[in-house]
C-alpha cells in the first residue's frame, strides 16, 4: 500500500506539479480528519488517523525531493556557467562562420510578432559547446512583455528533421536583449555545418509600427566571422501598407537590397545582404501608412 500511494505522488508531480499536488494532499488529509471526529468504531477511528500520519510522512518525503531535485538543477547550471566562463575566457576567438540567416516577422495588428529564424553555422573553432544569440525589440520595451515571450530552439539534422532537445537557457538584459543560448549535447568539431531554427512569439514586439510610428528592423552580428548571406522579411496585417527605407546602407549599393511584396493580400518587406561584415548595422525602418478612405 505504501508504495502504492508513493507512485500515486509521483504521477501528480509529474502530472500536475507540486502546487496542485499539495493541494490534493491537503484535502484527503481534512477529509480524513473530517471521518476520524465521526463517532464510531475505536478501530476504524485509529485506521483513519493512522492513514493522516501515513499521508504526512509520504508528504513529506515528497517535498524533501522535490527540494533536492531542485537544488540539483540549479548545480547543474552552475556547472554549465561555471565551464562556459572558462571556455570564453581561453577562447576569445570566432567561434563560427554564418553561412545563412533567415528572419521572417509576421505581424499582428496589435504588434504581437510571431517570428522564425532560420541559421546556417560553420564551425571554426576547434571545439564549440554552445551556441549564442541576442535579440531585442525595435524600442525599448518595458519589461511587463517579457514573461509572456515565448521562444523554441532546436538543431536540424540534414533531411530536415528536429535534432532531440538540448538545455536551452534564455534570460533578459536590463536593456531588453533577449540572451538565446543553445547548449549542445557534445562538442562540435571545427568545420561541422549546423542548422538551426528559432521561433518565437513575442508580445508587443513591433508596437511602435501598429502604432504608426517608426520601427526597426535590422540585424548586428558580433561574434561570428562575416555572414555570407542573411535576409529579413516583415510581414504587415492584411489590407497595411508601409513606407519603408534602409538601415546601414544606401540603396544604390550592391551588398543589399530592399523591396517590397505582396502575399495573399499582406505587403511584405524584404531586406537581404551578401558578405555582411561584423559590428554593422543593416536592416530596414518601417512606418505604417495612413489608411485613405
Amino acid at each position: 500500500m505504501l508504495k502504492g500511494l508513493i507512485e500515486w505522488f509521483d504521477k501528480q508531480l509529474l502530472a500536475k506539479g507540486t502546487a496542485a499536488t499539495v493541494r490534493s494532499v491537503f484535502a484527503i488529509m481534512g477529509f480524513s480528519v473530517a471521518m476520524a471526529a465521526i463517532p464510531g468504531i475505536p478501530a476504524v477511528k485509529a485506521g483513519v488517523l493512522a492513514l493522516v500520519v501515513v499521508l504526512a510522512l509520504i508528504f513529506s518525503l515528497v517535498l524533501l525531493r522535490d527540494r533536492l531535485a531542485l537544488k540539483q538543477e540549479v548545480q547543474t547550471y552552475q556547472h554549465l556557467l561555471s565551464r562556459y566562463c572558462k571556455f570564453i575566457a581561453e577562447h576569445p576567438k570566432v567561434a563560427y562562420r554564418v553561412a545563412g540567416w533567415e528572419e521572417l516577422a509576421v505581424v499582428a495588428e496589435n504588434g504581437d510578432t510571431d517570428g522564425e529564424v532560420a541559421i546556417e553555422l560553420v564551425t571554426v573553432k576547434k571545439a564549440i559547446y554552445f551556441l549564442q544569440f541576442k535579440f531585442k525589440a525595435g524600442w525599448q520595451q518595458p519589461a511587463k512583455y517579457w514573461k509572456k515571450t515565448k521562444i523554441d530552439v532546436h538543431l536540424l539534422q540534414d533531411n530536415g528533421a528536429r535534432v532531440p532537445d538540448s538545455e536551452v537557457t534564455t534570460t533578459w538584459e536590463l536593456d531588453g536583449r533577449l540572451d538565446v543560448i543553445y547548449h549542445l549535447h557534445r562538442p562540435v568539431p571545427s568545420g561541422t555545418k549546423l542548422k538551426l531554427r528559432i521561433s518565437w512569439h513575442w508580445p508587443g514586439k513591433s508596437l511602435p509600427l501598429m502604432m504608426r510610428k517608426t520601427d526597426s528592423f535590422f540585424f548586428t552580428f558580433t561574434k561570428a566571422a562575416p555572414v555570407d548571406y542573411a535576409s529579413y522579411v516583415v510581414v504587415l496585417p492584411r489590407g497595411l501598407d508601409a513606407h519603408f527605407s534602409p538601415i546601414g546602407f544606401e540603396m544604390s549599393d550592391p551588398q543589399f537590397s530592399l523591396s517590397t511584396r505582396v502575399d495573399k493580400g499582406c505587403h511584405e518587406f524584404v531586406f537581404e545582404g551578401v558578405d555582411i561584415p561584423l559590428n554593422r548595422r543593416v536592416g530596414m525602418m518601417l512606418q505604417v501608412k495612413e489608411s485613405r478612405h
